[in-house]
Formats: structure tokens, C-alpha cells, sequence
């Protein structure tokens, strides 16, 4: 430090004390000790009223409100301070006094402080948070996946930040519970919201995917997809997997499976991203490794667009959880279904009991126990409000593990019926093989076998299926979707017009406290459907392979009549032709109830009048077509006069590129072929790194005629030492129309080595080479001869024909027997004639020739030269 500096330490200091020096005390000491302890005091008071004012709010309080109190705070503390400083009181006194306000203000001014900055601080947070999420919805709005997700990683940090600075400058758990709910917790939720919408977008943008399927227990598959799935995709209407949905390969284990279209249950979750499978009876997904297969386009997604081919890891299965009552449901008065935490196998033994241990009569119904609960039927005779123990051992799942406790127990009633009959309130005719018909409540059991006509038998319900037509003495019977109370009934035979009967037996419904109907009948004039259908409208849509399709939507459910030969005429390049359209192709648009009607326009022709042979229809022509009677509505009433136009268009395939299996070429363990679901375009089929199996190199990949979705692997020679199932993922080959798979490709095959045999040689005498293999052999063509092996002596191939130096080649060491085509054999003898090998000291090789000898496998022999011992 320098002398001058120095002196100016020492001045400060020496001023510093002076203000703190010790005086005398006045004469009135005591009063002004007084005045300015009572300042200190109040000075004090006002300083914590500043925290106060937000500490002890019920609310959070703003910035604004916090002026006041800081700044009445801060000049109390510098008003009494600099009262203290002047006073003329004791230096310990003063700096106590001074360390006691400043105490308190750094506490309770200094968080005040600290509190209406965090507040200005939230605020100022909350704009840049309101920005950030305008610009969120900004970006979903455009689907724009990238933005969206940036935006909302910058949001979320954005929210993390302004909460933590919050928790740091706001002291006390209420006022910063209060801050947190008036700035942060309302962003929190747009935050949230915006997430939703985010996720939702790339879920729209994200290509149809399976992505995963696992046994969840003994019984079933569970299968997710990334989106919705359209129900009529995966499942028929008999509630089984459709065929061809779903394939399981056991790989190793104990347990067996089946999933088949006509024994396996399935269900679609409320959101169709779940796919629920009962394996068909006899099998258990336990101590079981297995591969699941989705196949591709089969489902479809809601919006239309094909899955492509899954084909799941190695999966391991084991069920030892046992399966528990999860709800008892009463269906009605007399009636009680009984759920199960998994399907059954067993339904178990069921016994009925009084509280005094007499029986009482209830039938199980064990028909559903595959779909995981039994029914249990009251009977009539039996007490309302009586309480029975049912009791039930032995139930078990697929995997053969008992319920849980086993015996199980619970308690059933019988309800109390409602004392009101359900009635018929109305019956409507809809056509001469239609009517409605609306009780006075909701029912159960209605089914076409409740209905005769004119006192005839009762008709045969076929409302479970979905006949394409109905057969005479049928009857359909179907829900209303809105009002659970009526029914439409779709008769076999179309009636007569005029009066008809229909009659319902007694007890044919009951309501849902179990009260059954009465005998119904009614006569009811039945008249045919004079109305005719109307085209409501015809379109061009392409379908997600881009393929063009002529849709046609009615106002009612029609069915095609003759469509073979309709007038049409055609304008192409302005020349009018005339002659016919061949719609047979036309086919109803699932889930239409048959009033919207499509055909693929590749498949239609158009007929010239006079021409020898139709055309595919013109790329660019502009086509009017009559339909006038082409269609008739279910009473049999046509189509009145109608024509279309419509242009085609061209066909822009889009179908995603797909392998439909991998598998090795027996006889030749070098080679796998793969086959795809399309053509394949040369260049991105033809290019090895598209293709992958695990532990192998595929070293060529190559395009062979007449086999235009097939590609052939070339595998490295020697590189497959292990015969087995090996991981196979195929990505980048597009179709010949260049379209790209729309994801790779994950599956296995069941590979053979390909190590190439080889032997090893020795003289055994002087007119004896034994040749032994590492492993069998054989020559398909002609056996193993003097063609296949080249023998040298000092250099020179002994000769095989004229007089020969070598005279065979033979299966065992007499050498007499000759080893014929398809001989398997591991050591063969080559017979030399006599003095061939007069010096051992010359070299002496065996060498191969041509390919023809191969393992078992059908690996070719390594080609070389190989040495004689001797």
C-alpha cells in the first residue's frame, strides 16, 4: 500500500469512529433513550410490515402492491439509523441498535425485495412462455413435427426455469404455493395441452406400425399399434381374428399354440391401438419361446392406410400367475356373470348354497369361459333376496394354473323383478321383407327365432353372422345403435303385399330386472318399397396404393344388377366413340351398409360398338356412363335414370415396398432368397448393404430372370460355421415404381453352415490312397469316380484312361465296391495301378476336380491341392 493511500485508510477510519465515539450523557439521557428506542422499535415494525404485506396475504400479492411498503421500510431503516448515528448516546448503544435494524432489514426488506422482483421476473417469464407456446400451436397447426417438438423443449425448459426462480426469491411455503398457481400452474397446463397436441401430430404423421406383441397370459396376445386400427381390418364379425391378421412359430419350449381365424377370439381396445388375441383351445403361451408375425397389408388403420409386416424377436412366454375373480356383474334380476382376471381352460366345479347349507339351484354357463367368465342362472323357483354362497374350485387358465384361492368363494341374490311386463309399443313396416319393431324398455334375448309370421314355425335367427344374402325361413335382427329399445328384423322371404301376422311367444324377451313379455301378435299391412334408390353421388378416389377407384354412394342400400355391358361413351382428343362399360368388378365399401359402392378403374373395360375386343379405359378420356336399372334397393325397386362422367386419371402406385419372407435355398447353403411384396427396382435390390444377417456377410445380391420380386443373396463362402435361426433386417429396396419401404424390415432365417468340406490323404500301401473327409459326402451325378480326384507323382497327373496309373475310386479298403450316385461317404480309396509309386521320396498330391461333390447340406468341397502323407 502506498504512504498516500495509507493515510487515507487511516482518515476514513478515524472519521468512522468519530460517529460511534463515547460522550458524556446528558443531563435528559433517560428521555431521549426513550424517543430513539421507541424510533428503533417502530423502524423495526415497518420493515417487517413489508414482508407482511405478502407473507401473510391470502393470495399472492402483485408488484405494484409491494411499492409502497418497501419504500416506507426503507426510509424507516435510513431515518432511524442516521437518528441513531447522531444521537448522543454510548457507542455499544448505537451499534447495537444499527445491527439490530439492519438485521431485520436485510431479513424482511431484503425478502420483500426479492419477492416483488420474482413476481416482475414470473411476469416477464410468463410473455416469453405465452410466445413460446403461440409458436407450439403456430407449428402444429402448419405439422411442422420438427418446430413443434423444439418449441415445446425450449417451453418446458421455460416453465422449469420461471418456477425455480420463483421457489428462490419468494420466501414462505404459502406465498409461493400462491405465486405458483397465479404464473406457473395455469402455463403448465397450456404447456400440457400443447404436449397433447404435439404427440397427437406425430402419431398423424408417424407411418402405421406395430410396436410390440407379448403374451400377457396364458392364453392371450396382446398386439399394440402406434395407430387406431380399423376394427373390420383384424376382426370378423363372428368376434375371431380375421386369417392371415396374425401368425405365432414356436421356436423352442414346452408350451403349443394355434392362432387361427376360426378358433381365436379377439378384441380391439376403446382407443383401436390394442389388439387382444385368445389363442385357439389347446395350447398356452407358457415355457414357450416363440416369433410373432403381423403380416403386412392386412390392417388397416382408421384413416385407410395399411400396416406393414411385423415380424417380432425371439419372445419368451411364462404364465404362473394365477387367475382371481375380478367382478361380479348382475345382468338382471336372475342373472349373474361372474369375470375372471384371464380366459379359462376349466371352468372348475361350482357348487350352490343357503345359509343353512341346504342347495340351491343356479346353473353355471362355462360356454364363455374362454372369453374369462361364466354365467351363473338363477332359477326361477329360487327366493328374491335370498342369499347363496357359490363356490368354485378347480377353475384353471391354459397354462394350467388354478384360481386363486382355490376353492373361491362369493355371495349372489337373487334380484326383486320390477312388476312391468316389457311390451311391444309399436311394429312398423319398412318393406315387404322389413319392419321395425319398438318395446316399451330395453330387452334381452330378441332374436329372429322369437318372430313366426302368418302362424308359421319361428324363424331361423342368423343375426349373429353377416349373411350376404338371407335364405327363405331366415331372419336378421338388429340393434338400433341410438335407441336401445327398438329393432330392425330383415326377413329370408319377401311377403306378399298386403296383411300379415307377426307374432312373438310368450316369455319371448325379458327386461332387465328379468320380467318376461307376454304373447304378442299383430296384424300389420306390409307394402312394397315403391320408392326408388337415387345416385347421390359419383367420385374418383385413389385408394393408399394410388390406384384410381369409380366410387358410388346411394341413398339407401342397393345391390348391383346386370353392370356387364352399361352405354357408355367415350371422348378422347375430341373423337366421340360410343359402346359399353363392363362394371362386374364393383364390389360395397365396407361399412357402408351397402349404399356406397366401388371398382378399381384398372379393372374396367370399355367396349367400342362394332370393336373385336374391349379396352382398358383411355388415360385422360372423359367417359358418360348410364346406370338407369344398373342397381336395386332391398325391396327390388331400380335405379331410376342416372348417368355419370368421370375422366381417368393414371394410377400413382404408392405402395410401400415389403418383404414378404426370407428363406434359405435348400441344397445350396451359400444362397438365401428373399422375396418381396412388389417389384423390385435393380438398383436398391442389387446393393448387399441393404441387406443384413447377423454373424454372416452377404456378399452379392443379384436379379434373376422371370422372378421380378425376388432377390437371391450371395452369402460368403466358409462364413456360416453354425447351422440355425439367425436375425435378418432388410431396408432400402424400393419397388420398380421407386417407392421406399416404409420401414425396415426385422425377421429371421433358418441358415446351414456353408463351410465348404475338405480331406486329408494318405498312401495306406503302394497301390492305396485313403482320402478322408471331415465330414459325409456325396456325388449326386455319377458317385464319387477318377473324374472327381486329380492324383500327381513328382509332379505329373497320373493318367485315368488308356492304360491307366489310376484305376479307381472305392468305398472301403478291399477297394472292390464302387461308390454309386448319391453315396454318402466320409473316407474313399483311390486304387493306383502297381509300381506306380516306386520312391517316396517324390511328392505325391490328391487335387480336386469340379464341383459335383458336396456335403449333405450341399456344400461344394474346397477346391486345392492336398499333400499325401506318407
Amino acid at each position: 500500500m502506498t504512504k498516500k493511500k495509507a493515510i487515507k485508510v487511516i482518515a476514513a477510519s478515524a472519521v468512522a469512529a468519530s460517529s460511534f465515539a463515547a460522550v458524556a450523557a446528558p443531563h435528559n439521557a433517560d428521555a431521549a433513550s426513550t424517543s430513539i428506542s421507541t424510533q428503533v422499535k417502530n423502524a423495526k415494525t415497518t420493515m417487517r410490515n413489508a414482508m407482511v404485506a405478502y407473507y401473510n396475504a391470502p393470495h399472492y400479492v402483485k408488484a405494484a402492491a409491494m411499492e409502497a411498503p418497501i419504500q416506507k421500510a426503507k426510509k424507516a431503516y435510513e431515518d432511524t439509523k442516521a437518528a441513531v448515528k447522531k444521537s448522543k448516546y454510548s457507542y455499544n448503544q448505537r451499534l447495537a441498535w444499527i445491527s439490530d435494524l439492519t438485521k431485520d432489514y436485510k431479513h424482511y426488506v431484503y425478502n420483500a425485495i426479492n419477492y416483488q422482483r420474482g413476481i416482475t421476473q414470473a411476469y416477464n417469464a410468463k410473455l416469453d412462455i405465452l410466445d413460446l407456446i403461440a409458436q407450439g400451436q403456430a407449428a402444429v397447426a402448419a405439422k411442422d413435427l420438427a418446430k413443434a417438438e423444439e418449441t415445446q423443449a425450449a417451453l418446458s425448459k421455460a416453465l422449469d426455469d420461471q418456477a425455480y426462480n420463483i421457489k428462490v426469491k419468494v420466501v414462505g411455503t404459502a406465498p409461493e404455493k400462491y405465486v405458483l398457481e397465479a404464473f406457473n400452474a395455469p402455463l403448465a397446463k397450456q404447456a400440457e395441452d400443447l404436449a397433447a397436441d404435439v404427440a397427437a401430430l406425430k402419431e398423424e404423421l408417424a407411418a402405421p406400425a406395430v410396436q410390440s406383441v407379448s403374451a400377457i397370459n396364458g392364453a392371450q396376445l396382446e398386439v399394440k399399434f402406434n395407430k387406431s386400427i380399423d376394427k373390420d381390418s383384424v376382426i370378423d364379425a363372428d368376434g375371431t381374428i380375421k386369417a392371415g391378421v396374425l401368425s405365432v412359430a414356436k421356436v423352442d419350449g414346452l408350451g403349443t399354440v394355434s392362432v387361427t381365424d376360426a378358433g381365436s377370439l379377439a378384441t380391439l381396445s376403446e382407443d383401436g391401438k390394442t389388439l387382444t388375441v385368445t389363442a385357439a383351445t389347446g395350447g398356452a403361451f407358457n415355457n414357450l419361446k416363440y416369433v410373432a408375425t403381423v403380416n403386412g397389408d392386412i390392417v388397416k388403420t382408421t384413416e385407410g392406410k395399411f400396416v406393414p409386416k411385423f415380424v417380432s424377436n425371439v419372445l419368451e412366454a411364462t404364465d404362473a400367475v394365477a387367475p382371481t375373480i375380478t367382478n361380479v356383474e348382475k345382468l338382471d334380476a336372475s342373472n349373474v356373470r361372474v369375470y375372471f382376471s384371464e380366459p379359462l381352460s376349466n371352468g372348475g366345479t361350482w357348487s350352490f348354497k343357503y345359509a343353512d347349507g341346504t342347495t340351491a339351484t343356479v346353473v353355471p354357463g362355462i360356454l364363455k369361459i374362454s372369453e374369462g367368465y361364466v354365467d351363473l342362472a338363477i332359477d326361477p323357483g329360487v327366493v328374491s333376496g335370498k342369499e347363496i354362497t357359490a363356490t368354485v374350485i378347480g377353475a384353471k387358465d391354459f397354462a394350467g394354473n388354478l384360481v386363486n384361492p382355490n376353492p373361491n368363494t362369493l355371495k349372489i341374490t337373487k334380484g326383486q323383478l320390477d312388476g312391468t311386463k316389457p311390451t311391444v309399443t309399436s311394429i312398423t313396416s319398412l318393406g315387404l321383407n322389413k319392419f321395425e319393431v319398438k318395446f316399451s324398455e330395453e330387452v334381452q334375448g330378441f332374436d329372429g327365432s322369437d318372430i313366426s309370421i302368418d302362424g308359421a314355425a319361428a324363424l331361423n335367427d342368423v343375426s349373429a353372422g353377416t349373411p350376404a344374402t338371407l335364405e327363405a325361413g331366415e331372419a336378421k335382427v338388429t340393434r338400433d345403435t341410438t335407441d336401445k329399445t327398438k329393432y330392425t328384423v330383415e326377413l329370408g322371404t319377401t311377403l306378399s303385399a298386403g296383411i300379415h301376422t307377426v307374432g312373438l311367444p310368450v316369455n319371448a324377451v325379458s327386461d332387465l330386472s328379468g320380467e318376461q313379455s307376454a304373447v304378442f301378435s299383430k296384424v300389420l299391412d306390409f307394402k312394397a318399397d315403391a320408392t326408388a334408390p337415387k345416385l347421390v353421388s359419383s367420385q374418383i378416389k385413389k385408394d393408399e396404393n394410388g390406384l384410381e377407384y369409380l366410387h358410388l354412394t346411394f341413398d339407401e342400400a342397393v345391390n348391383p344388377g346386370t353392370v356387364t355391358a352399361l352405354t357408355a361413351t367415350s371422348v378422347k382428343d375430341y373423337v366421340t366413340t360410343t359402346g359399353t362399360i363392363d362394371l362386374t368388378g364393383i364390389a360395397p365399401v365396407a361399412n357402408t351398409g351397402n349404399k356406397e359402392y366401388k371398382v378399381k378403374l384398372a379393372d374396367v373395360e370399355f367396349d367400342p360398338t362394332g370393336a373385336a375386343t374391349a379396352d382398358a379405359l383411355a388415360t385422360g378420356a372423359k367417359f358418360t356412363l348410364t346406370l338407369t336399372g344398373a342397381f336395386s334397393d332391398t325391396s327390388s325397386v331400380a335405379l331410376g335414370t342416372s348417368s355419370i362422367e368421370f375422366v381417368r386419371g393414371t394410377d400413382t402406385l404408392t405402395v410401400a415396398q415389403t418383404v414378404t419372407s426370407v428363406n434359405k435355398v435348400v441344397g445350396t447353403p451359400s444362397i438365401v432368397k428373399v422375396i418381396f411384396g412388389q417389384d423390385v427396382d435393380g438398383a436398391t435390390a442389387t446393393n448387399p448393404s441393404n441387406y443384413n444377417i447377423n454373424g454372416v456377410v452377404v456378399e452379392k445380391a443379384e436379379l434373376r430372370a422371370g422372378e421380378t420380386n425376388a432377390v437371391y443373396l450371395t452369402l460368403q463362402a466358409n462364413s456360416n460355421s453354425l447351422t440355425g435361426e439367425r436375425n435378418v433386417s432388410i431396408n432400402g429396396v424400393k419397388t420398380k415404381d421407386g417407392v421406399a419401404m416404409s420401414s425396415a424390415y426385422a425377421g429371421t432365417v433358418n441358415l446351414d453352415e456353408n463351410v465348404a468340406p475338405t480331406f486329408t490323404a494318405a498312401l495306406v500301401s503302394g497301390t492305396s490312397i485313403k482320402v478322408t473327409f471331415n465330414e459325409n459326402v456325396t456325388d449326386a451325378t455319377d458317385g464319387i469316380t477318377v473324374s472327381d480326384l486329380a492324383v500327381k507323382y513328382d509332379g505329373t497327373e497320373l493318367t485315368e484312361t488308356g492304360t491307366p496309373q489310376v484305376e479307381g475310386i472305392y468305398s472301403d479298403a478291399a477297394m472292390t465296391t464302387p461308390i454309386a450316385a448319391g453315396d454318402s461317404v466320409d473316407t474313399v480309396y483311390i486304387k493306383l495301378a502297381s509300381g506306380v509309386v516306386s520312391d517316396l521320396s517324390k511328392s505325391l498330391t490328391v487335387g480336386t476336380e469340379g464341383s459335383n461333390v458336396k456335403d449333405t447340406l450341399g456344400n461344394v468341397w474346397a477346391t486345392g491341392t492336398f499333400t499325401v502323407s506318407k
